[in-house]
């Protein structure tokens, strides 16, 4: 701990040493200006009418064209989706959702459960 605490001491007084030694520079040479200049250019230009109109048509089109394409896309992709996983009408999902709900009526009824207990989790191994 002797050691530490003397090499820190003498670290101190060295850093102060250089500190108040030291010479402050002042620059007396103009600084240096790059060759090349860039051109002046005004900074508010007025747009060709033309040429905006024909830029603003363009991205219409490119708009235009974009959705067009998406919406296909979400079509093919919703047709896809369909075949391989199935599609549900809501006839299909309330009818789903009323024989669930009449399965706990009866087993609530019948005393394998409490009307109080919660739904078992997502995927929970049912015995019914």
């Amino acid at each position: 701990m002797k050691r530490l605490g003397s090499a820190m001491l003498a670290t101190t007084l060295c850093a102060l040493c250089q500190c108040a030694n030291q010479e402050t520079l002042v620059e007396t040479t103009p600084p240096l200006k790059p060759e090349y200049q860039p051109p002046h250019m005004p900074i508010a230009t007025a747009l060709d009418d033309e040429s905006e109109l024909e830029r603003r048509a363009e991205l219409e089109r490119e708009e235009k064209v974009d959705k067009v394409a998406s919406f296909l896309f979400d079509a093919i992709a919703s047709v896809v989706s369909a075949t391989i996983f199935g599609s549900q009408t809501d006839e299909e999902k309330r009818e789903k959702r009323w024989r669930k709900s009449h399965k706990r009526k009866m087993l609530a009824k019948k005393g394998y459960i409490n009307n109080d207990d919660d739904p078992p989790p997502e995927g929970f191994p049912s015995q019914f």
